[in-house]
């Protein structure tokens, strides 16, 4: 369950407020917390619980990460519901009638191999920035089911690398538009203090701004590469900082394609998908003020992959859409690597196709690995395969 409470005295910030609109606010934010209810009840099917539980086995990557790496959070930025709909001086008022907080932050999570942590002499470490799957519904950084396991090894395996991954608004609370801003948000964050916090743990360790790699499968993948796009248009850049590579199993840069009919051994009929799928939209729409989500630890809200996308024709002004309309960077050598399986039904070959297409066009390396008898996001747990390997040494 979401940390709903049940409401409280309600205490008013100082503002100058008439007993109507205090009213008014009072009646909206029982709306929300009614709607919110609602939504994590269309998004948490019982059924899907245990299910879930089963399909997705103990994350490899996470084990690693917490065996050899000194793992850090450092917090970025705290997400509000739009103040125009609530405002700020009637926030804690909200929140005692809602019985919870309102507000969402976005959070770096940064693992260093422990080997490097006592270096003795400089270090210049490159950046790994994965990005978490999950439909965009569930997941958190680094540590749920949606991490792969193969740019842990990586960097594990490397003489001077290091991970950095961020969360980001999770659907159906946040737009594509809210995530462009958290990548803004966050690579602000780290390029005014990721090297600061490094020497704070040894002055020899400093960021090799000039290698940095984005990557992630499935939604995870969409995300890197919007992070790309946003990032290479971001003026303030660390002097001399360049993304070396970006890899991506399966992203789902036009949608995801599900047929309706069966989701983790459950079967659900047409009829299901579209009651839940309208009930979910409608009580959207109903909201006065949404409230921001910035992590769901599995399997809470997985159920809102397939509503939101079984039966659902080409996402309009998808990321692939992004892409194709990019124009050269002249400056950038960013390679590319895309993998998908043939037994994928959630991405289309292709959409793929046409984002391998449309990057070689404008002049990028690219590599494409249509993989024999796999499914969508069957290699999260595969070790670290010779050709990525040989992919991201470059």
């Amino acid at each position: 369950m979401p940390p709903v409470n049940q409401p409280t005295e309600t205490k008013v910030d100082k503002c100058n407020r008439t007993p109507q609109e205090m009213e008014e606010f009072r009646a909206a934010s029982v709306l929300v917390r009614q709607c919110d209810v609602e939504i994590h009840q269309i998004l948490n099917p019982p059924e899907f619980e245990e299910a879930a539980q089963k399909i997705f086995p103990e994350n490899q990557a996470a084990k690693l990460l917490q065996e050899h790496f000194k793992i850090l959070e450092f917090d970025c930025g705290t997400i509000y519901p739009d103040k125009d709909k609530c405002p700020p001086d009637l926030r804690h008022f909200a929140e005692n009638v809602i019985g919870r907080p309102i507000h969402a932050t976005q959070r770096w999570i940064v693992a260093i191999p422990n080997k490097h942590l006592e270096s003795e002499c400089h270090l210049a470490l490159k950046v790994f920035q994965p990005f978490h799957g999950g439909g965009g519904t569930t997941g958190e950084a680094l540590f749920d089911p949606f991490s792969y396991l193969d740019v842990v090894e990586y960097v594990y395996e490397s003489p001077n690398a290091m991970i950095a991954s961020c969360t980001y608004s999770l659907k159906p609370y946040g737009s594509d538009n809210d995530r462009l801003r958290d990548i803004k948000r966050a690579q602000e964050w780290m390029f005014d203090n990721l090297e600061p916090e490094l020497q704070s743990i040894n002055p020899n360790l400093t960021v090799k701004w000039d290698s940095f790699h984005l990557s992630g499968g499935s939604f995870g993948g969409d995300m890197a590469l919007l992070a790309w796009l946003e990032i290479t248009s971001y003026i303030n850049k660390p002097q001399g900082f360049g993304i070396e590579s970006v890899l991506c199993h399966a992203p789902t840069v036009a949608g995801y394609y599900r047929k309706v009919g069966e989701y983790l051994g459950t079967k659900i009929s047409r009829e299901r998908v579209e009651r839940d799928r309208k009930s979910l939209n409608d009580a959207l729409a109903k909201m006065p003020f949404i409230i921001p989500v910035y992590q769901a630890t599995l399997p809470r809200n997985l159920f809102g992959g397939p509503v939101g996308s079984m039966g659902q024709s080409r996402k309009e002004g998808s990321t692939l859409d992004m892409i194709k309309r990019k124009s050269r960077n002249l400056e950038s050598t960013t390679r590319f690597r895309i993998t998908l399986g043939t037994e994928d039904t959630y991405v289309k070959l292709e959409d793929i196709m046409e984002l391998v297409d449309a990057l070689k066009e404008q002049g990028y390396y690219v590599e494409f690995d249509h993989q024999k008898g796999k499914w969508h996001a069957w290699d999260v747990n595969e070790p670290l395969d010779k050709d990525t390997k040989s992919f991201l040494d470059g």
